[in-house]
């Protein structure tokens, strides 16, 4: 799966959209991730987003470096991606209240990073 979808975006003929874009760019995250990968999944997760901005891939790139236990780093990022909201006052308005919302949550009490649980 990696390799065709790492093909298909280095094929110049391959013509895909900015939404297919980052899809592509999500599902190599996804698979980046799942290798424990961080540096790699933020780096598609950076270009998804810079292909097509949405909210989605904004958030997961937070809750990425969040669960990776870097909450300063998460919360940078939040503040990047409220700065690229879209002009719409609607769909502003939105990205603005949720990205507080998750904002607060992490600037609330620390969280052990996932896979970090102390044994009994």
């Amino acid at each position: 799966v990696e390799r065709l979808a790492e093909s298909l975006l280095a094929n110049r003929s391959f013509f895909a959209s900015a939404r297919s874009r980052n899809f592509i760019h999500h599902e190599l995250a996804r698979l980046a991730q799942h290798r424990g990968d961080l540096g790699e999944t933020m780096r598609h997760l950076e270009i998804a987003f810079s292909a097509y901005p949405n909210l989605d891939t904004g958030v997961l790139m937070a809750a990425t470096l969040a669960s990776a236990g870097l909450r300063s780093e998460a919360l940078m990022r939040l503040d990047e991606v409220k700065r690229l909201a879209p002009a719409n006052p609607l769909v502003r308005a939105r990205w603005n209240r949720l990205l507080e919302e998750l904002k607060c949550s992490l600037e609330g009490p620390s969280v052990a990073p996932l896979g970090s649980r102390e044994r009994a």
